[in-house]
């Protein structure tokens, strides 16, 4: 047994055999539950397999394209699902046709201005590509009013996928949670399992009105794990504040990810806005 080929009598490989640039997610299990490695071939995890891994590794027959598996460019890959009104904005994750999962394209710029922004739940672990067009005006709470969330906050709750090539204009975010830590950030609440967000131009403002272990940053309010942030240009003003417990002041608030723990890259990014923190 083995997960790309088997000698069927021998216990090894001819030696006639040549396999280069093969690779397998898979596994390979004896009845006995033994999990086998022949040794040909090269085991990749899923996350390898969809975030870019196998790019420059592959030959050019190959389109490998981060947020999705490798596929023959001659074939073509997955059709984007396109985005040009507010209410199709709206749908990802909510409508069936439109999941999580899916591929993205904007086909027009977007104006949110004058509507109350609620974000797309759940973990978005698609390809979310602006196309260089701009969604404007998102905004979620108001001056008087802020938003009261249960959730992380943001364009997306948690990412896990990719979003790329977008301008977010004039956000507005006034949010507070309840019951506790809820990160902020522009782009998602929470990001995670090498997502990655890259071209992006964002302007506005965040803030984060909870006293309790506030998160808050223009792109992501907190890291759950490995993430990668390139090639964007940031104005947006964050605030946060704390209260006078010890543990209200596990605060975490920046340009681009409030808090992390976690690895991750950040590179060729610039961020031109203000950062404060507020006491009391």
């Amino acid at each position: 047994a083995g997960a790309l080929v088997s000698e069927y009598r021998g216990s090894s490989v001819p030696d006639g055999l040549v396999v280069t640039n093969a690779y397998y997610t898979g596994t390979v299990l004896c009845s006995g539950g033994t999990l086998l490695n022949d040794g040909v071939g090269t085991v990749i995890t899923e996350e390898q397999l969809n975030y870019g891994y196998l790019e420059g590794k592959l030959s050019s027959a190959w389109t490998v394209e981060s947020g999705n598996p490798p596929y023959l460019t001659a074939l073509g890959g997955a059709t984007a699902i396109e985005i040009d009104t507010a209410s199709e904005l709206r749908k990802i994750g909510v409508d069936a046709n439109y999941p999580l999962s899916g591929k993205y394209k904007l086909t027009d710029d977007i104006d949110l201005s004058g509507t109350t922004w609620t974000v797309i739940g759940g973990i978005f672990s698609g390809v979310f590509d602006g196309n260089g067009h701009t969604i404007s005006g998102m905004t979620s709470g108001s001056t008087d009013t802020p938003y009261t969330t249960t959730v992380g906050w943001g364009m997306f709750c948690e990412l896990s996928g990719t979003v790329k090539n977008l301008k977010l204009e004039d956000l507005y975010f006034n949010v507070g949670a309840a019951g506790g830590e809820k990160p902020v950030g522009g782009i998602c609440g929470y990001i995670r399992d090498g997502a990655v967000v890259e071209n992006v131009y964002m302007s506005g403002s965040i803030t984060d009105v909870t006293s309790h272990q506030v998160r808050a940053g223009a792109i992501a309010g907190s890291a759950r794990s490995a993430f990668t942030i390139k090639n964007c240009y940031i104005d947006v003003d964050i605030t946060g504040g704390y209260g006078d417990s010890a543990s209200d002041r596990q605060v975490g608030i920046a340009g681009l990810v409030g808090s992390t723990k976690q690895s991750g890259t950040i590179s060729d990014c610039v961020y031109v806005g203000d950062v404060t923190l507020t006491t009391g």
